[in-house]
């Protein structure tokens, strides 16, 4: 089974072997690493590890128990090696520029690594949820900004602390903003740069239709 490990690591020779050894003695592999940023002699790295199903929870605990070693995230990867998940949403959206908002709903998960996103239509008090992807919790619109001016960052306010997620809003054609949220971990600016890039790209082949309210 393959997870995302993402840490903050001393930015030192050595660290990422330390990292490896502590991911090899759960019986992890490797399959890709990723360096995020560097910032006042400290690194982010995202790690792909095939694991056992199971094994996640031992090696949660010894990275979580390593002074050197702040664990941001693990969790189950939404991808394989070798996907182009951004690519394959670009060609749903422009074969299907009539569905682009509940084609960019339904794949934001996967693509973007997060948990759950919605298609909101309007903005205030009128603002109603018009689409969701499978596993998105009801969504206290009210509490939420739901009009960003270009894709970015949402803040998220009315959410217990059990339910904390951060957010990522890009506006579509026809008054309808998508949200899309996970639990952890924060997005990176590096990420935040692909939303938006791959999202003003869907929402420019998208075409303005009326979409089905939810029974």
């Amino acid at each position: 089974m393959l997870f995302d490990v993402r840490v903050v690591l001393p930015d030192r020779p050595g660290a990422l072997a330390r990292v490896a050894d502590l991911m090899g003695s759960c019986g992890g592999d490797i399959v890709g690493v990723q360096v995020l940023g560097r910032e006042s002699g400290r690194a982010i790295d995202d790690f792909r590890i095939s694991l056992a199903s199971g094994a996640e929870s031992r090696l949660r605990e010894r990275l979580e128990r390593d002074p050197a070693i702040a664990l941001l995230s693990l969790r189950p990867s939404t991808t394989s090696p070798g996907s182009h998940l951004e690519l394959d949403l670009l060609e749903h959206a422009l074969r299907q520029p009539e569905r682009a908002v509940e084609t960019f709903t339904d794949m934001a998960p996967a693509v973007f690594a997060a948990d759950w996103a919605c298609a909101i239509l309007g903005t205030g008090d009128s603002a109603r949820m018009v689409y969701c992807s499978p596993g998105a919790p009801e969504v206290e619109l009210s509490e939420v900004d739901t009009a960003p001016a270009r894709a970015g960052r949402v803040q998220p306010r009315g959410f217990g602390q059990e339910d904390e997620v951060t957010m990522l809003g890009a506006p579509f054609p026809g008054e309808v903003t998508v949200l899309v949220a996970r639990s952890e971990p924060v997005f990176h600016p590096l990420e935040l740069s692909t939303f938006r890039r791959v999202s003003e790209l869907v929402a420019m082949m998208a075409v303005a239709s009326p979409l089905a309210l939810p029974a």
